[in-house]
């Protein structure tokens, strides 16, 4: 999967809101969702201790990344990741059963309520230590 975004104004601030979902008798539903988790406090380390979800979503997420990657704010032109391509750790993955998962990740600040909107749909199998 690639990602490319084009930022034509230094982003100071953004926050991200979550849908995590599992498919169940033919329809998604929600397993985890959250709303202005506010991301560049997280990641200039004011919130890093105190935020679990962003911790754990972090966790999974930066290994998948190119190095310096995620830095403080501000953020600015063309923001890109090219192959990403899933590293979860055995340990990340067991809090998932067997099924289909969806993922709508959406990033916003106070100038525009849709910076970029992220969806993805996958399948958890049986892991094998």
């Amino acid at each position: 999967m690639n990602l490319k975004v084009d930022l034509i104004r230094k982003v100071y601030k953004f926050s991200i809101e979550y849908d995590l979902s599992v498919k169940h008798q033919n329809r998604f539903r929600s397993l985890s969702n959250a709303k202005d988790l506010e991301v560049c406090t997280f990641l200039n380390g004011t919130l890093r201790k105190h935020n679990t979800i962003l911790k754990w979503m972090f966790s999974i997420v930066e290994p998948m990344t190119p190095k310096g990657f995620f830095h403080p704010c501000p953020y600015y032109g063309i923001v890109e990741m090219n192959n990403i391509v899933p590293a979860f750790s055995s340990n990340s993955l067991k809090l998932f059963l067997v099924g289909t998962y969806k993922i709508k990740v959406k990033l916003y600040n106070a100038d525009d309520d849709n910076i970029a909107t992220i969806r993805a749909t996958g399948e958890a199998n049986n892991i094998k230590d």
